[in-house]
């Protein structure tokens, strides 16, 4: 988990001191650290695993992967240079909602299992499976689309 943080980290560095910031590299800037913020709390959650600041890190973790698929949304819209700004908006929308609700609610976590390379969190019903069904919905608009 420490590495991949700190590989995500440097990438972050050198992507912005690297690249001219352009919606584009904004975009890459943003994924990258919201992908390092999410290995730095995996990898508290499983230090203070049972404390309440595993908690802390679950909430800010989860607030930041839930910000990951809208952006990439994005991305593609801003490379592909089409596609609908409704979908952007709802995909920003959805994950504001999501990053709240994980972020303010003490309940949102039933418990976690921290395995060897990664954490597993249990939502609460039906927070759990709302969320699977917004990350599935989300996802299936970044995959490659048929000609």
């Amino acid at each position: 988990m420490i590495a991949t943080f700190i590989t995500e980290s440097v990438l972050f560095i050198y992507t912005v001191l690297r690249y001219k910031m352009n919606t584009l590299s904004r975009l890459v800037a943003a994924i990258l650290v919201l992908l390092a913020v999410f290995q730095l709390a995996e990898y508290h959650v499983c230090e203070y695993s049972g404390t309440a600041s595993a908690a802390v890190w679950a909430r800010i973790g989860y607030g930041a992967i839930t910000l990951i698929p809208p952006l990439a949304i994005h991305l593609i819209r801003t490379i592909s240079g089409r596609g609908w700004h409704i979908i952007v908006w709802l995909a920003y929308a959805s994950a504001g909602f999501f990053a709240v609700f994980f972020g303010f609610s003490k309940s949102a976590f039933r418990s976690h299992i921290c395995a060897g390379n990664y954490v597993i969190f249990q939502l609460v019903h039906p927070a759990g499976g709302l969320y699977f069904t917004y990350y599935l919905t989300l996802r299936s608009n970044t995959l490659p689309q048929p000609l």
